[in-house]
């Protein structure tokens, strides 16, 4: 049988997978326009 539990955690996991790439793309994306200042600041 499928259970609840097996499917909150699925999307629990797959939640958090989606949530940990937009943030990876948000950053490429941020380094990619700024640069010069990601450097500086860092």
């Amino acid at each position: 049988m499928f259970s609840f539990k097996s499917f909150v955690f699925a999307a629990l996991l797959s939640s958090c997978e989606a949530s940990v790439r937009a943030r990876k793309l948000s950053n490429e994306l941020i380094a990619g326009f700024e640069p010069r200042t990601v450097v500086t600041d860092h």
